[in-house]
């Protein structure tokens, strides 16, 4: 892991040396749902991309909303913005980023002819949540999944 990131100047990750950060081409490519701040990241080696992003809540929010809300309202835009790519939901899970649990799902889809996995997750930090996602080729899945557990693992909050 040689490429470390700062995620709003809070959330630390490392990165293998495959990845690199998408530039402003590379984004326009990509089908986004929310634009806001964030960064993605691009393994083209290992055909992963990973986008992570984070939206700042107000006070009164901030008491309300949990990760697991945010999760939950992430699915259902994620689950109606995929239709047209055959989007079909596989399961809910809970990943631990920096000792916080953050709820998430996977999927799965249709890209180009190509069989692919998306996996979405979000955890709450003070009163910001981050979205943590990644799309991967469905037939590489076990070794793209371990690659992302190993930069999961990585995380730290400071």
């Amino acid at each position: 892991m040689a490429m470390h990131r700062h995620f709003n100047n809070t959330l630390s990750l490392s990165f293998p040396d495959s990845f690199h950060v998408m530039d402003y081409d590379e984004r326009q490519k990509l089908n986004k749902l929310v634009d806001g701040p964030g960064e993605c990241l691009a393994d083209p080696e290992n055909h992963i991309i990973i986008s992570i992003g984070w939206k700042e809540l107000g006070l009164f929010p901030a008491l309300l909303v949990s990760s697991k809300d945010a999760a939950d309202n992430s699915q259902k835009a994620i689950s109606q913005a995929m239709q047209p790519y055959g989007y079909r939901f596989r399961e809910t899970f809970a990943e631990d980023i920096g000792g916080k649990s953050a709820p998430g799902f996977s999927y799965e889809y249709e890209a180009q002819g190509i069989a692919m996995h998306g996996e979405t997750c979000v955890v709450k930090h003070n009163k910001v949540l981050y979205y943590l996602h990644i799309y991967m080729r469905r037939e590489l899945k076990e070794e793209s999944t371990k690659i992302w557990k190993d930069i999961l693992a990585t995380a730290k909050w400071g």
